[in-house]
């Protein structure tokens, strides 16, 4: 349910020519481009159990074919997740969400078969309520 909301949140935000995906770039993608993927999470928890409060570690891949492409996508991203809180589009109520990783790398398998692209990585860190 998170991812869908995330993916929805930024295709109707940034909303970049090669689409917003979840888990894995899809077969005949462009950039520029988006992968969300959950990467790890834990539940908390009390003496009566489980909590209502969860965390997840989600990564989101910013592909470009130039740097100052990847750059404005990976800040229109930036502007929309940093410090968000409130419901996403399907329903998933954020309390925190809190920008850990922030990084450029090269993206190399197949090189988008066209010449050299480029990556960025934001890794974050969203504190919800448990569905």
């Amino acid at each position: 349910m998170l991812l869908d909301g995330i993916v929805t949140l930024l295709t109707n935000g940034p909303n970049p020519s090669g689409g917003v995906h979840k888990d894995v770039l899809a077969r005949g993608y462009s950039f520029p481009a988006i992968v969300v993927h959950r990467y790890g999470g834990h539940q908390d928890y009390e003496f009566a159990g489980a909590s209502d409060v969860t965390e997840d570690q989600v990564q989101i891949d910013v592909y470009g074919n130039a740097a100052d492409e990847r750059d404005e996508l990976a800040q229109q991203v930036r502007a929309l997740l940093v410090e968000f809180t409130g419901a996403l589009p399907d329903g998933t109520v954020v309390n925190a969400c809190y920008l850990e990783r922030d990084m450029d790398m090269p993206f190399l398998p197949q090189a988008n078969q066209l010449g050299t692209s480029f990556r960025s990585i934001l890794g974050f860190r969203i504190v919800r309520n448990r569905v």
